[in-house]
């Protein structure tokens, strides 16, 4: 008898541990709390601390380097496909707003690059100012692309052993292969416990061998990323086109074999060799055991890109538009500084750009590193604003539009919201440039703000509640789907309708 009142009780138990589960996985969204199941496998990704918002009046600049990485909206839409919420450090909002395409102005004349601003209500905060900062590089022109020197680095480790994995990338591989031309030159390296050389500097001449090469990768073994690294500059710069595009296209789930001194020498590593005019992109794939973090920080290191690759359709959309445009670079160490006016700004923040924030004296710097801006690609950064009548913490004074500057004017300049500075180095020239704009602190109204204009701020609303942001305000996925659903009408390539299904599966599915 007391044997089987035991088992009831931890029959019982099981249940109540059952419920207690179940309740705690639940999907909930509204503008102050979300529950999230923990992170797929051992899925590892960099926390970041997003930026809080800065009174003007302590006179320091926002100053940024441009990013147009995109991995994490394929990592949000892979979660939530899975019927998930991705994990909060998973959701980079920079990342989310420059996944998608924007009728930004085409560049004029001997422009690398034009420049669009707009200034109306934040939808999530209406007492607060929403500003739209738009870069948008000129395009490629085919007849005077730059050759490409091409490394494809492989990861074939056992753990690439999945079909969202080895046969996802080969598949991606060939495609950009099939893309090249007679002047490029295309290397292949396989890895997993040691680097194999398989391809050294070919053309495309002998594009059926190429193909063949990669058609045969097989996976097995372990993942020694260092050595492959080491061995992929070492066939990048063996064979270097000067004035060419010479980069290296890692392809992996980042499950390294090295502990976090070893990799932090990687990273070093990689930083150092970008100074040897190679690049690096990452290509990133896999659920379950990936490492956004090691791939997020090599790609910044290495002077590059990082996409997640999810599907067959997002393959096609990175080789044939996103990576496309990075092989023709447009402007290097593009840096951007916003001074805002303490007169017409109580203070500002930047949504994301964590990891890409820089020190304002490096902007001066020429030589500073920064982002690189590839043909064709569009930039796009969002500032909330908070009105001057607001309360607000004081701290020194440095800005323009302050008393205390020397070399400035001594008072505010009346109606600018702020000023908008962009250094950079041209990729065609390598002469060291400037842009400046001021930008008018007269607001529209949220209704007449532009469909671009509106379509990034449903996303960025949409990044707020998947981060769980402590600034969301009001923010909420209902919210976000209904301004982006009036704002697709210039939708070409379908990415606008992709966000919209993603944020009605993310409503079903947390009611």
């Amino acid at each position: 008898m007391q044997r089987n009142l035991g088992w009831m009780r931890v029959a019982l138990l099981l249940v109540v541990s059952g419920a207690l589960l179940i309740t705690c996985g639940c999907m909930s969204y509204g503008s102050h709390s979300t529950s999230r199941p923990a992170p797929d496998g051992s899925e590892q990704y960099a926390r970041t601390y997003e930026n809080k918002f800065t009174p003007a009046q302590a006179g320091i600049p926002s100053t940024f380097s441009i990013d147009v990485d995109t991995a994490s909206y394929t990592m949000v839409r892979r979660y939530v496909a899975n019927g998930k919420l991705p994990p909060p450090q998973a959701v980079r909002i920079e990342e989310m707003l420059n996944y998608f395409t924007y009728s930004y102005p085409e560049p004029q004349g001997d422009e690398e690059f034009s420049v669009k601003t707009e200034y109306s209500t934040c939808p999530w905060s209406p007492t607060h100012g929403l500003l739209l900062i738009g870069i948008k590089a000129k395009g490629a022109r085919e007849a005077n692309l730059s050759a490409s020197n091409l490394v494809f680095l492989m990861d074939t480790s056992g753990s690439m052993n999945a079909d969202n994995k080895m046969p996802l990338m080969k598949h991606s591989i060939k495609r950009l292969v099939e893309k090249l031309g007679t002047k490029d030159r295309i290397s292949l390296i396989s890895f997993a416990s040691r680097p194999k050389v398989r391809l050294d500097g070919s053309t495309t001449e002998t594009k059926d061998a190429i193909l063949k090469a990669i058609d045969v990768l097989k996976t097995g073994g372990g993942t020694g990323g260092i050595r492959a690294l080491e061995k992929a500059y070492e066939v990048a710069l063996k064979n270097f086109i000067p004035n060419g595009n010479n980069r290296i296209i890692l392809c992996t789930d980042g499950g390294f074999n090295s502990d976090k001194d070893r990799f932090n020498s990687l990273k070093a590593f990689v930083s150092e060799k970008k100074g040897t005019g190679v690049a690096l992109t990452v290509l990133g794939c896999g659920s379950g055991d990936y490492r956004d973090d090691n791939l997020e920080m090599l790609a910044d290191s290495g002077d590059g890109n990082y996409f997640y690759i999810d599907s067959h359709d997002e393959a096609y959309r990175v080789f044939d538009t996103a990576l496309a445009g990075a092989l023709e670079t447009v402007a290097m160490d593009v840096k951007v500084l916003v001074d805002f006016n303490a007169g017409n700004v109580r203070s500002f923040r930047l949504i994301g750009y964590e990891d890409r924030m820089i020190d304002t004296r490096k902007f001066i710097e020429e030589d500073a590193d920064a982002g690189e801006l590839g043909a064709g690609h569009c930039v796009t950064a969002l500032y909330e604003i908070i009105a001057p009548e607001s309360e607000y913490i004081e701290d020194e004074v440095k800005s323009k539009y302050t008393k205390e500057s020397t070399d400035r004017p001594k008072t505010s300049s009346g109606g600018d919201l702020c000023t908008l500075r962009i250094r950079y180095k041209s990729a065609a020239t390598g002469e060291n440039k400037k842009v400046e704009r001021v930008i008018p602190s007269t607001t529209e109204a949220f209704s007449a703000a532009s469909e671009d204009f509106r379509f990034a701020s449903a996303v960025a609303e949409a990044g707020l509640v998947l981060r769980d942001s402590k600034l969301k305000d009001r923010a909420n996925i209902a919210h976000a789907l209904s301004v982006a659903k009036v704002a697709q009408s210039a939708d070409p390539e379908g990415l606008r309708a992709d966000f919209i299904s993603l944020l009605y599966q993310i409503i079903r599915r947390g009611k």
